[in-house]
């Protein structure tokens, strides 16, 4: 994963200060406390949940997840961003497997 990151690195944009507003509210919501692991979060680990939800709440854009347990979900609610299943995401754009 690293390989790929350094190798496509102008792929990810740096979070503006509207988007780091968001992510500074989705941490500091009770809420939202088991959003992101305790473990992550003391290690001082990368995270990219908060990120996501900032970046779909100022781009407009929709989150697509996997995990049908996800808190993702009720964030993104919250936040006013759109979030939907990857079998929602395979059914709207008519994908075969």
């Amino acid at each position: 994963m690293k390989a790929y990151i350094d190798k496509n690195i102008d792929i990810f944009q740096k979070p503006c200060s509207a988007q780091m507003e968001i992510v500074a509210k989705i941490m500091k919501d009770s809420r939202f406390k088991d959003f992101v692991r305790k473990k992550q979060w003391l290690d001082g680990a990368p995270v990219a949940d908060p990120f996501l939800v900032a970046a779909g709440a100022i781009l407009q854009n929709t989150i697509v997840v996997s995990q049908e347990n996800s808190k993702m979900p009720e964030v993104c609610t919250h936040f006013g961003v759109k979030c939907i299943q990857i079998r929602e995401l395979m059914e709207r754009e008519q994908w075969q497997y």
